[in-house]
């Protein structure tokens, strides 16, 4: 029977290459950290020509564009105010991260059947909305009966929040303030509020820091003897792991990166927590 001798991998020339020493010479750099590869479009219709419904540049080719327009002077980039623009309020004056939040279910009905299914605790009292984006906790708490919800946000959501309250009819009794809340002005004093509403977990609850806003208010504003505080405890659980896979997996990342070295990245990554997710079991 005739044997198939096998070709091992040819000896090297005597230049080392660390990025292909493991590599046979004529293979092609690795990739596996961008796959699956890229697969072609595909069109529903075939082969079919969809004729766009598009009117496009039409008439005179003169009048597509205001050259006079075009030709103006152009802004250039100032950063010299950058210091002044708080970075974390305006990270909450995007559109997509209250979507996001209020299509969390599990958290927004969570509270609405707090506030909403508790109207003795909310009849005729001044309740103080801290952080509260679109309003949605003060619209609750001022539809289970409240007195009065003073909201408050620093980020330019609240200007949205002063519109979503009118546009519901609830002007007379939700006031929205944008500002920080240490620096505000109410119309009660210490110990004015009743019930302190705020939504303030993040990540691993404490991530987003708005806690110690929460309880400076607490410390001002609450009703010593009758005041009440929602949430008013959280629970926190903890367990260490030790997962070699995923740190090697995050070393190795950096080893070949589009067949280059970047493996001195490799050293600092773990200087930072890292948020991810563990699977189950």
């Amino acid at each position: 029977m005739k044997s198939e001798k096998s070709s091992g991998p040819q000896k090297n020339s005597g230049k080392t290459n660390r990025l292909s020493k493991d590599r046979p010479a004529n293979s092609k750099p690795r990739d596996h950290h961008f796959q699956p590869t890229l697969k072609p479009p595909q069109f529903p219709h075939g082969d079919k020509v969809i004729v766009s419904k598009e009117t496009g540049f039409v008439g005179d080719k003169q009048d597509w564009f205001d050259e006079e327009l075009f030709n103006r002077p152009k802004h250039k980039v100032n950063f010299d105010n950058a210091k002044e623009h708080d970075y974390y309020f305006g990270s909450y004056s995007s559109h997509h991260i209250h979507e996001e939040m209020l299509k969390d279910t599990s958290r927004t009905l969570a509270y609405q059947r707090a506030i909403e299914s508790n109207p003795e605790d909310f009849k005729d009292k001044i309740v103080l909305d801290i952080g509260c984006g679109t309003g949605i906790l003060s619209l609750f708490a001022a539809r289970a009966g409240a007195k009065h919800v003073y909201a408050v946000d620093n980020a330019e959501i609240a200007l949205f929040a002063k519109d979503i309250v009118k546009k519901n009819g609830f002007e007379d009794k939700i006031t929205v303030y944008k500002g920080k809340i240490e620096e505000i002005d109410f119309p009660f004093g210490e110990g004015g509020v009743d019930i302190i509403i705020s939504e303030w977990m993040g990540y691993f609850l404490l991530y987003e820091s708005m806690l110690d806003c929460v309880l400076w208010a607490r410390d001002k504003y609450l009703n010593k003897l009758t005041g009440k505080m929602l949430p008013d405890r959280a629970q926190m659980y903890v367990a260490a792991i030790e997962d070699s896979e995923y740190t090697q997996d995050k070393k190795a990342f950096w080893d070949d990166v589009y067949g280059f070295d970047m493996s001195v990245m490799s050293s600092s990554i773990f200087k930072d927590p890292v948020v991810d997710t563990v699977p189950a079991g």
